[in-house]
C-alpha cells in the first residue's frame, strides 16, 4: 500500500514555529506501562453513493521495553466486527467487505516508541506478515517478504503519528490555528506540503480536539491514488474489465492533489486519544471519465479506569 506518510506530517507539526510568548508545551505524552483499551476502527472507501466498510475491534496493552524507558504497545484479542456497514452476524461472510476486515484485524503490528512519544521501530513484523496472508486467504507469502512488512510498518507509524505523534506540544485554543509549510519526501522525490493546525472546541472538561490538514500536489501523489481511483471506476461501471482500456485512462487522467484531515479528541492530562478520524479525498478525470474516491479511518478508544491518571 502507498500510503502517505505519517512521518512526513510529523515532521511538518514539529516544524511549525511557536507564537511569540508561548511557555511550555502543555500536551505531553504520559502514556504507561499497563494502559489498557479496547480498539475500534471503522474503514471505509465511497465513491459517490457506494461504499464498501469494514469494521474490526482489538485490545491495545502498553509495556515496558526490557529495562530501556521506551514502551511496547500491542495488539490482541482481534476480531472483526462489521462489513459492508451490517454487523458480522449479519453480513455476508464472502462479501468483500467482511474479507478486506479480516485483514484489518490482522494488519496491526506491534510497536515501540519512547518515554516522549516519538516511534521506534514496528515489532514482529514477520509473525504479522504471515497472519495477514493467513487472513487473506493467499497460498503463500508474496516474493518480496521484507517489502510486505516494510508497509505494515508504515502503516503502524502512519498510525502512530495521527493517535499521539503530531499533537505533542503547545495546545491549541479553540479558533486559533498554525500554518506552515515544508518540503518532505515522498516515495523518494521532494514534496512542497502546507500544513495547517486548528484547535476545535472540546466536547467534555479535560479533554482537547483539533484537527490537521495536509495537502499534497497530484503529481507527487499519482502512485497512491491511481490504483484506488482505477478500482473504483471499475466498480462504478466507469470502465471495463480490459487491462488496455483501463490503462489508457490512467495515461490520459488528471489527478487532483490529495486532501488529508485528520481530527482528533483526546485527554489533555495523559494524550490518550478517544476519537481519531482521518479522511482522504481525490480524484482523476480523463475524457468523459471522472472518479471521486474517499478513505475515512475512525479509531475509536475506550480506556480501562486503571488506566487513567
Amino acid at each position: 500500500m502507498n500510503a502517505l506518510s505519517g512521518l512526513a506530517i510529523l515532521a511538518l507539526a514539529g516544524a511549525a514555529p511557536a507564537p511569540d510568548g508561548a511557555g511550555e508545551p502543555d500536551l505531553r505524552f504520559g502514556w504507561r506501562g499497563g494502559d489498557t483499551a479496547r480498539v475500534t476502527l471503522t474503514d471505509e472507501r465511497r465513491l459517490g453513493g457506494t461504499l464498501r466498510s469494514s469494521g474490526i475491534s482489538m485490545r491495545l496493552t502498553v509495556g515496558p521495553d526490557g529495562p530501556t524507558e521506551r514502551l511496547v504497545i500491542r495488539f490482541s484479542d482481534r476480531r472483526v466486527a462489521s462489513g459492508d456497514q451490517r454487523s458480522i452476524a449479519s453480513a455476508d461472510p464472502e462479501s468483500i467487505g467482511v474479507a478486506v476486515a479480516r485483514v484489518l484485524a490482522q494488519a496491526t503490528p506491534a510497536f515501540v516508541v519512547t518515554a516522549e512519544g516519538d516511534f521506534v521501530q514496528a515489532r514482529d513484523l514477520d509473525a504479522t506478515a504471515r497472519e495477514v496472508m493467513a487472513a487473506s486467504q493467499f497460498p503463500a507469502m508474496p516474493s518480496a517478504p521484507r517489502a510486505f512488512g516494510e508497509v505494515l510498518a508504515e502503516l503502524a507509524e502512519e498510525d502512530w503519528s495521527a493517535w499521539v505523534a503530531l499533537w505533542r506540544g503547545e495546545r491549541l485554543a479553540p479558533g486559533a490555528w498554525l500554518a506552515n509549510e515544508a518540503t518532505v519526501s515522498f516515495h523518494g522525490e521532494p514534496v512542497r506540503v502546507t500544513l495547517t493546525r486548528r484547535g476545535l472546541e472540546p466536547g467534555a472538561a479535560g479533554r482537547v480536539r483539533m484537527e490537521a490538514v495536509a495537502v499534497y500536489p497530484s503529481d507527487a501523489v499519482r502512485s497512491y491514488t491511481s490504483g484506488f481511483l482505477l478500482d473504483l471506476a471499475i466498480q462504478a461501471k466507469e470502465l471495463g474489465d480490459d487491462p488496455e482500456v483501463n490503462a489508457r485512462f490512467l495515461e490520459r487522467a488528471s489527478f487532483s492533489p490529495v486532501t488529508e484531515k485528520l481530527t482528533v479528541d483526546l485527554e489533555a492530562a495523559t494524550m490518550h486519544p478517544l476519537v481519531v478520524e482521518r479522511e482522504r479525498t481525490f480524484s482523476a478525470v480523463a475524457g468523459k471519465h471522472w472518479v471521486e474516491g474517499r478513505e475515512r479511518r475512525v479509531h475509536r478508544f475506550e480506556w480501562e479506569a486503571s488506566s487513567r491518571p
